[in-house]
């Protein structure tokens, strides 16, 4: 559909080389900045939101004023700005090509499927079929983090259109992924019983072992249910001397279908 690769590759060279880590709002803007002034020169009408608190950079741009009664949009294309790589990885490894590979910090997690979007706009407009159409274009900044800020933008825009295309990566083969699981934080501290190590140590209970075997269980299962969900946190322990507390915080991610989770049975 692209008449132009090496066009497509130069802009992807400009927005991988730019780091935006969910935690470093000033690259996510640049970001959003080289997104702005492409939608606009093609009659978008494109707003920078600074979402939230900590005023994360999100952009949203509309086309069209829609043709007929119902949702404001025919299609909503969604995906977000921020990596999971902190600031500096683009020094230490940029964008660059191996083979028919693209590398380099948010090449498939996301930029890619957010030059997708660009570029299938400007061939969309080019073709003349964009000005028969009313869309809305919503990349957030936090989605790394749980899109604690931009969740209810994304939510009341998506609610406002007929159709909505994440363009997220696909899966290997080219599979359309058609549902998702969600997340969830979890905080467990487990209460052990105190006993001096060097009289009595049987008499007590350690509760930084005991919260490593609930997580141990918890692990177990994950593996019958692919894709497989995860990760599973960090465990605290020891915070005070001769202590008798341990803390463990967990991330798990769940199905959004509905299914049953059996006791783990180390035999079975």
């Amino acid at each position: 559909m692209f008449s132009n690769t090496d066009e497509f590759l130069k802009d992807f060279q400009t927005i991988v080389n730019i780091d935006s880590s969910s935690d470093h709002l000033p690259g996510i803007e640049t970001v959003a900045r080289f997104f702005q002034k492409r939608l606009s020169a093609i009659g978008f009408k494109v707003e920078i939101l600074f979402q939230g608190d900590a005023k994360v950079p999100c952009l949203q741009a509309v086309f069209g004023p829609g043709n007929s009664p119902g949702p404001e949009y025919d299609l909503m294309f969604l995906g977000h700005m921020d990596t999971v790589f902190s600031f500096g990885e683009v020094e230490k490894r940029g964008f660059s090509i191996q083979g028919d590979k693209a590398l380099g910090p948010g090449v498939c997690d996301m930029k890619g499927g957010l030059l997708v979007v660009l570029h299938v706009l400007e061939t969309l407009k080019k073709e003349g079929a964009l000005d028969k159409m009313s869309l809305c274009v919503a990349f957030n900044g936090d989605e790394e983090t749980g899109s604690k800020a931009s969740k209810e933008w994304i939510k009341t825009t998506a609610g406002k259109s007929r159709r909505v295309f994440v363009f997220e990566p696909c899966r290997p083969g080219y599979k359309m992924v058609s549902q998702r699981k969600g997340g969830g934080w979890f905080h467990i501290t487990a209460t052990g019983k105190e006993a001096h190590a060097g009289a009595d140590p049987e008499k007590g209970i350690n509760a930084g072992v005991q919260n490593f075997g609930s997580r141990q269980n918890r692990q177990a299962p994950h593996g019958n249910f692919p894709p497989k969900p995860g990760p599973l946190g960090c465990n605290f322990s020891g915070r005070q001397k001769n202590g008798n507390r341990c803390q463990f915080h967990c991330h798990r991610r769940m199905f959004r279908w509905k299914f049953h989770i059996c006791p783990w049975n180390p035999h079975h």
